[in-house]
């Protein structure tokens, strides 16, 4: 499959039709670029060369690129199978709407323009150029390859990292992801050992020694004595208001000892003025009424003869009797009246008793001094409680310092084990690429004419580099080439990087050859498998047979 059609507004627009092998020839301004945006948005939804910047791909950038500062920008690619490539946008520089449009997955891949992704690469850091040569030419490395080439201590942390990708994914992009997640980790870890220290220090810096359990068991007891004298002052220091409280109590004590006392006299002299009961005269009158009943009703129980004097005489001895049981009703209430009065005295006795030795133990007390006065003890309370709390504090912040250089340890041994992981990744990749290095030498060379001889070098003695070029008469690296080499060298390596059976379209960078320069530029990129479109101010002379001539004459 190949481009066919090109047409968009971008810049000054254009709708042309391109080859398999294409040149677009026009000065500077004539619109050459306007082809080259307008494929790179279609296919990739990025554009080059805007504001000075190799790479972009915020709508309202892109907008700068609309034809005479419309609000509508649309780029559309045809292939020769029909299928259409589109990237559509509006809006301003200021705003721009989310991009849309229709990309094709088998050609709208992230290698379609592969010189652009290699010039990156290679021209980066020589640890970004490994690690995308490595995913390039490594395909044949498997997961257990990897793993042989690592020490033997950080294997198992290869083998959780490669876990968390899917079998399918290419080694190389493990070996890649593996070597950046170790990276970073060993990074973290290190900050984590970093910040476990400087929190030790802090909180270490300016404190005694931990204290031992003997000191803190003093410096309780010493808390615990001086609570006990503490406590011992400020009762001392509170006699006189205790003693006064005593007396209080025992001077109303005394009144109610009295008063209980009178009741008892009163009660005694109420119980002897009351007579002693006489026999058993409540079984008496029971008698006395039953024979008062009998003889009411005209029978005199004992003889059976008149009643009538035997009546009167029953009813004196009965009002004798009732007398004499209401008497001993009486008797019997002021006994218990006595009883109880008797006993209130005593127990009132009793608390008078109380009371008057409380007042005597604590005049006692007032008489003897106090062993220390309750602001100085309660001073001396306070400075063992402050010595207990620094000892627990210092003891709390050792504890505080030891988790954090345990934590310290802990980090630095995890950031020493992914730093060890990282480097062997770093030396896996080295030895992956080594033993790749000739097979990836092989697919360029086979894309340049035999009169360029293409190497490629990833060391200096130790040091890893990456240094491309084309080897000179006496056998030397040259890696500074003139323009037309630059242009066979990056298209034969993007070919070298991109799958035979993907679409790519190789763009190699405008140059200002002469004619003839350009000319055998266009016959070494005659040979390249992938579709390529090259721009510059001069048309080639000649012009190489299978190459199709676009020329742009209109100012943008």
């Amino acid at each position: 499959m190949r481009i066919k059609t090109v047409r968009s507004n971008v810049k000054v627009g254009c709708d042309v039709e391109v080859g398999e092998k294409t040149i677009i020839v026009g000065p500077n301004g004539s619109g050459k670029s306007t082809i080259i945006n307008a494929i790179e948005l279609a296919l990739t939804g990025r554009a080059s060369d805007i504001a000075g910047r190799v790479d972009v791909a915020r709508e309202a950038d892109i907008m700068s690129l609309a034809k005479d500062g419309s609000g509508e920008l649309e780029a559309l690619v045809g292939f020769d199978d029909g299928v259409v490539a589109a990237y559509r946008t509006s809006g301003s520089t200021a705003k721009a709407k989310k991009a849309s449009g229709d990309k094709p997955s088998d050609r709208c891949h992230d290698e379609v323009l592969p010189i652009r992704t290699l010039r990156e690469a290679v021209l980066g850091s020589p640890q970004t150029a490994r690690k995308y040569l490595l995913a390039k030419v490594g395909g044949a490395t498997t997961r257990a390859d990897v793993r042989n080439l690592l020490p033997v201590p950080v294997q198992p942390l290869w083998d959780n990292l490669a876990a968390t990708h899917p079998a399918t994914t290419p080694v190389a992009d493990v070996l890649v992801a593996v070597l950046e997640a170790a990276a970073q980790r060993a990074r973290d870890a290190a900050s984590e050992a970093k910040t476990n220290r400087s929190t030790a220090k802090a909180v270490g810096d300016g404190f005694a020694a931990p204290p031992s359990e003997a000191d803190l068991d003093a410096a309780r007891a010493a808390v615990k004595a001086a609570r006990t004298a503490f406590a011992a002052a400020d009762q001392h220091s509170l006699l006189a208001t205790r003693l006064a409280q005593a007396q209080e109590r025992a001077e109303r004590a005394a009144l109610d000892a009295q008063a209980k006392a009178d009741a008892f006299g009163k009660a005694k002299v109420e119980h002897a003025a009351v007579p002693s009961p006489v026999g058993n005269t409540e079984s008496l009158l029971a008698i006395a009424d039953v024979m008062t009943q009998s003889v009411a009703a005209g029978e005199c129980l004992p003889c059976g003869g008149s009643t009538k004097p035997v009546g009167d005489r029953l009813r004196e001895v009965q009002a004798v009797l009732k007398k004499s049981a209401e008497d001993t009703a009486r008797h019997r209430a002021v006994t218990v009246a006595l009883d109880r009065a008797r006993s209130e005295a005593e127990r009132a006795l009793a608390a008078l008793e109380s009371a008057e030795e409380d007042v005597a133990t604590l005049l006692a007390e007032q008489q003897t001094p106090a062993p220390v006065g309750r602001d100085a003890a309660e001073a001396a309370l306070d400075a063992a409680q402050k010595a207990l709390a620094t000892l627990n504090s210092t003891r709390e912040n050792w504890a505080i310092v030891q988790r954090a250089e345990s934590s310290a340890i802990d980090a630095e041994r995890r950031a020493a084990e992914w730093k060890t992981l990282k480097e062997a990744c770093e030396g896996a990749v080295g030895t992956v690429l080594d033993k790749a290095l000739a097979t990836f030498i092989a697919r360029v060379q086979s894309n340049l004419p035999a009169s360029d001889k293409f190497d490629m070098k990833l060391r200096d003695g130790e040091r890893e580099v990456v240094a491309f070029g084309l080897v000179s008469a006496d056998g030397k690296l040259r890696t500074a080439l003139s323009g037309a080499e630059w242009a066979r060298v990056m298209a034969a390596m993007a070919e070298a990087c991109v799958d035979a059976g993907k679409y790519a379209c190789i763009v190699p960078e405008e140059r200002a050859f002469d004619p003839k320069t350009l000319s055998d530029v266009l016959k070494a990129l005659s040979s390249c498998s992938h579709q390529v479109i090259i721009a510059s101010p001069v048309a080639p002379k000649p012009l190489p047979k299978g190459w199709t001539l676009i020329k742009r004459g209109v100012e943008e």
